[in-house]
């Protein structure tokens, strides 16, 4: 009997499109500001691209490059240069 884990796609509770946008993560109270390529998005999570050199903070503001919407970002899993994250918009993350 095999007891694999189950991949990141099966732990997902909602499911993902795919997309090609550019996002700007901002952390340390505004001292931290990198780009990502975010590759796909759910209402409560994305999949972004950033370098491996990077290191990111485990929490932080999220945004699309061009749009109003931010939000309050947890990292979830990397993989490479790959980076799942878990959404909470910014109201909710006020709470």
């Amino acid at each position: 009997m095999s007891h694999e884990a189950p991949t990141f796609e099966d732990q997902r509770s909602e499911p993902r499109r795919r997309v090609l946008f550019e996002g700007l993560l901002v952390g340390a109270g505004g001292r931290i500001k990198l780009t990502c390529m975010v590759r796909d998005m759910s209402p409560s999570g994305a999949r972004i691209y950033i370098s491996e050199a990077v290191q990111i903070p485990e929490t932080f503001e999220f945004s699309i490059t061009g749009q109003q919407r931010r939000w309050s970002a947890t990292v979830r899993w990397r993989k490479g240069g790959f980076v799942g994250l878990k959404l909470r918009s910014a109201e909710s993350a006020v709470q």
